[in-house]
């Protein structure tokens, strides 16, 4: 049996047997350790506010420390309650048992202390010890204590290679109670006898009928991930963001689209959720779907009026316009420059500079100035192979044909770009 089965069965007990729990963070009185037991008030006064304050600080070890000193000092069991939690926490099986043995002798009918001797016979595999223990405790009036000490036995059961009678009971809690620990409980042990299949089905089925719970869905897209089954995964990170709104789990789903190379699914997500508009707006213009990325921009540059976005409409409506007739209108092409002037005046951006620059050569506007603006733009990115291109096609343009072979030269061999491609082709013919 996993240690983690057994925290959560001490956990769901712990929670129901009427005692105060300490939180991490939780500001606590000091009244709380005058629990009717006499207590030296100098040495025990500090041990108290020494446990309180690590708890607040979420320091388990320091608290455990103090509380053991509390109830050595005073015998109160509530003391190595929290001693005992803490220890079992951070794994000081040693100290753990140290003190589980002397609250025992301590308080030898105390039902709380023997259940959690029996949680740590489990953790430690002492399984038939736990199952001896266990017989001793009678069952509880009240059910979250017998739905636990009931846990324990199926536990004992598990580590003592009984599995069908400890698959039984979580199967039957679960059907009894279909809440997000039941079915994890389930789902943990599942996986632990083999029955990969039952387990996936079990969360699956859950999500599916019941919800997609945070935690169950991260466990069942880590199986699937396993399995490398790209679909359930991309279905439970939908649901996921429903759920949530968590801006990772959209993130995520975007990376499966990329992933599978989906972009209509991409454009559908982030169309209906507006999560993301700058990227719908490079998957439309990925797309050649113009006609949408005109109308996106020009909705986003009417809310901020960012002349980034009127830089996106121009180079928008010169893409759309070349698609329908390669032969554009001076009138169209002049627009187009105006604007484009005022653009490459108020800011520097090499994907500006090299876009406007290449209108220029290959419309033959003005082929100088073109080339300016792309060496401009090389200045910031002197890799660019698209920068590199555009500036080769200016020499092209020129008849600087020597110049054109060796700047697209080094970059054509190898691209499969098409419009490269056709330039690299007509400049070796450039004569």
């Amino acid at each position: 049996m996993s240690r983690n089965l057994t925290l959560i069965i001490v956990l769901l007990f712990m929670g129901s047997c009427g005692m105060k729990r300490i939180q991490k963070g939780q500001r606590v009185p000091l009244k709380m350790v005058q629990i009717g037991t006499k207590i030296n008030a100098n040495k025990d006064d500090l041990y108290a506010i020494l446990a309180l304050d690590a708890k607040y600080r979420g320091d388990p070890y320091t608290a455990a420390k103090y509380f053991h000193k509390l109830y050595l000092d005073t015998r109160n069991p509530n003391f190595a309650y929290e001693a005992i939690r803490d220890y079992g926490a951070i794994k000081a099986y040693k100290k753990l048992y140290s003190l589980l043995e002397q609250a025992g002798k301590d308080h030898p009918e105390d039902l709380n202390l023997k259940r959690y001797l029996a949680a740590y016979y489990i953790d430690t595999k002492h399984y038939k010890e736990a199952n001896q223990l266990l017989k001793s405790i009678p069952k509880s009036s009240q059910q979250d204590i017998a739905n636990a000490d009931e846990a324990l036995r199926a536990s004992t059961l598990l580590g003592l290679g009984k599995t069908k009678e400890a698959l039984h009971f979580f199967r039957k809690r679960y059907e009894k109670e279909k809440s997000t620990q039941n079915a994890l409980t389930l789902f943990r042990l599942l996986l632990s006898v083999g029955k990969e299949d039952e387990a996936i089905a079990l969360l699956q089925n859950h999500t599916d009928f019941i919800g997609c719970d945070e935690k169950i869905c991260i466990n069942l897209i880590a199986l699937y991930k396993e399995r490398n089954e790209v679909e359930p995964i991309i279905k439970l990170t939908k649901k996921l963001y429903q759920t949530t709104h968590k801006a990772s789990y959209a993130n995520m789903l975007l990376d499966l689209y990329r992933y599978i190379d989906d972009k209509d699914r991409a454009i559908a997500f982030l169309k209906q959720s507006h999560f993301n508009d700058r990227l719908l707006l490079d998957l439309y213009l990925n797309q050649k779907m113009y006609e949408k990325a005109k109308a996106l921009a020009h909705r986003l540059y009417n809310q901020d009026h960012d002349i980034h976005m009127l830089a996106q409409i121009q180079m928008i409506e010169y893409e759309s316009a070349k698609a329908k007739n390669p032969k554009l209108k001076k009138s169209f092409l002049n627009r187009i420059r105006n604007e484009f002037d005022k653009i490459v005046k108020k800011i520097n951006d090499p994907v500006y500079d090299n876009f406007y620059g290449y209108i220029l050569i290959d419309e033959g506007l003005d082929p100088d100035r073109g080339i300016r603006l792309v060496k401009r733009a090389l200045q910031k990115r002197p890799k660019s192979i698209y920068f590199l291109d555009s500036l080769a096609w200016g020499y092209y343009k020129k008849k600087e044909c020597k110049k054109a072979l060796q700047t697209i030269e080094p970059i054509a061999k190898d691209s499969k770009i098409p419009e490269i491609t056709e330039h690299y082709t007509k400049i070796k013919e450039c004569q």
